[in-house]
């Protein structure tokens, strides 16, 4: 192919293109400059200038009936004609759909002769093949034809046709029939059509679908009979359509309703029965799990008789040494309000005097716990929690206020953050609050001298509920983050840089508490840039 423009050749054949033979009858160039190429065995061409290839037009692609091309004609209305070995096509090329014209549509020709076609400027159509000369007016052949409705001829069960009998499958004569039902014996189906336009059967023809069992229309066989055998138990609908061959969407439909009864072991009814015996085996089962329970319960209990007493007194060791480290948090409290106290200079020396005796005696306080929790490092507990649905919201308020004076004292800034409803939770707060105060105390402990600041923000979703509480403090290196809440850890460079000590047991317990309530806590937190605590616990009710 020739670009006298840019004096550019190009060269197409079968290995380098899209055009499926070496072998050309005809190059054709159309109203609209397209190139058509025309093959033996290779269909036809068309060469597309913007992609500069080749689309093709052949038997396997597009259903035509024969790769032997022996002419092409454009026509008056945007078709065209197209003369092959096995009839005569007319192509519409932007549907890109291909109608056919031989002995099976009613034309008197199937093979076309080369180069034997030809259309006249007044639309005669000639077409010249192995048995003659046909002319026709191409007009007249782009007419849609009348259709007639299609009725059913006959209609067999089991190889036997159906006839109106009253009471019987039909009661009504087959034509007009709109709906069957067939019952489980009844293992295959027929049906035939056709319709009252005295048309030759070349002039229409026919498609049918059984919808519920067929995705695509199909074609009849020369019979126009639809077979189905072993069809489901349901409801189907069977349609037909009386098409016209140019015109898909020219068409007039019948339809008919088929039903098909399960056998009585798929029916309503034995369902039921089936309910009921599955009913009868589960209450059964029940009555036999509960009957083994209640005798490894027995068992159980004998078994563990022996073991109660040194459990319970493994349980009074874990609640004194618990007790003693709840005693750390509140001492705290106290021990912070007087140290805010005795650096307020308007108070005479004597209220200095007792508020550092006072001072003094919470701080032994302090240390005499601690000693009492060096025994807990022998021993493991565990913990009980009495959950029930609370203002979760009000809770933390109330944690929070408990440490408001403090805050004011030592002039930290110190915010809550809760959202627009309560939120409501189920939990303990007896024991949620020891974990809020141990939080609190360790954010208020290792605060930086100015601009200190403290914040308590609670997040509520769908499903759970996550409490942060974030400090600007010394912040915990990563590779202590990961065990601050072992039993008994303690990160040494901190506490010997800052002379501050704890029991290494206080987040360990509240890790406890918050897995008893089938929640997560953890930290973020980077060396020198403070730290974020994080409570997640989902939203239920019932008891945990």
């Amino acid at each position: 192919m020739a670009d006298i423009y840019e004096k550019k050749l190009s060269h197409f054949y079968k290995y380098n293109s899209n055009i499926h033979s070496n072998d050309i009858f005809k190059i054709y160039q159309d109203s609209k400059d397209r190139i058509w190429i025309a093959t033996y065995g290779g269909g036809i061409s068309v060469y597309d200038s913007s992609k500069e290839s080749f689309k093709s037009f052949t038997q396997a692609s597009h259903n035509l009936p024969s790769n032997l091309i022996h002419g092409i004609q454009e026509t008056n209305f945007d078709n065209f004609w197209i003369g092959t070995s096995k009839g005569l096509l007319r192509f519409d090329f932007n549907e890109e759909a291909f109608y056919k014209f031989d002995r099976s549509t009613g034309f008197p020709l199937s093979d076309i002769n080369q180069s034997s076609l030809l259309l006249t400027s007044q639309g005669q159509v000639f077409v010249g093949g192995a048995d003659g000369l046909v002319s026709f007016d191409e007009k007249a052949s782009l007419k849609k034809i009348p259709l007639e409705k299609p009725y059913f001829s006959e209609i067999s069960v089991n190889n036997k046709p159906l006839f109106p009998v009253q009471g019987g499958i039909i009661e009504k004569d087959v034509s007009i029939v709109d709906h069957i039902t067939l019952k489980p014996e009844h293992t295959s189906f027929a049906i035939s059509f056709t319709s009252g336009n005295y048309l030759p059967s070349y002039k229409n023809k026919y498609k049918y679908k059984l919808n519920g069992f067929d995705e695509d229309w199909i074609e009849p066989n020369s019979q126009n009979t639809a077979y189905y055998t072993n069809l489901s138990p349901g409801t189907y609908t069977f349609l037909v359509r009386s098409i016209d061959p140019q015109y898909q969407d020219n068409f007039l439909e019948t339809s008919l309703e088929l039903k098909v009864e399960p056998p009585f072991f798929k029916s309503n009814l034995a369902y039921f029965f089936y309910a009921i015996l599955a009913i009868g085996l589960l209450a059964s089962s029940i009555t036999s799990i509960y009957t083994a329970h209640d005798f490894w319960t027995n068992w159980n209990w004998k078994k563990k008789s022996t073991a109660q007493m040194l459990k319970t007194n493994n349980q009074k060791l874990e609640f004194f040494t618990d007790v003693s480290h709840e005693f750390i948090t509140p001492l705290s409290i106290i021990t912070g309000t007087l140290e805010g106290l005795m650096q307020q200079n308007r108070l005479s020396e004597s209220v200095i005097n007792r508020i550092q005796i006072a001072y003094k005696s919470s701080d032994r306080l302090k240390r005499l716990a601690k000693e009492l929790l060096d025994f807990r490092k022998l021993e493991n507990g565990h913990l009980k929690i009495k959950a029930y649905e609370d203002n979760f919201s009000d809770f933390v308020r109330t944690v929070f206020k408990s440490y408001e004076k403090i805050a004011e004292d030592k002039q930290i800034n110190y915010t809550l953050d809760l959202p627009d409803q309560s939120v409501f939770l189920t939990f303990d707060p007896e024991q949620m609050e020891k974990v809020l105060f141990n939080l609190l105390s360790n954010c208020f402990k290792y605060l930086p001298e100015r601009n200190a600041a403290i914040k308590l923000t609670l997040i509520e979703s769908q499903e759970t509920i996550v409490l942060k509480i974030t400090d600007n403090g010394i912040g915990i290196a990563e590779q202590d983050a990961n065990k601050i809440f072992d039993r008994f850890y303690q990160i040494e460079n901190i506490h010997r840089n800052e002379g501050k000590y704890g029991t290494g047991i206080g987040l360990a317990l509240s890790k406890g508490i918050i897995e008893a309530h089938h929640g997560e806590i953890w930290v973020e937190s980077e060396l020198n840039r403070g730290c974020t605590f994080h409570i997640k616990l989902k939203k239920r009710k019932k008891s945990v």
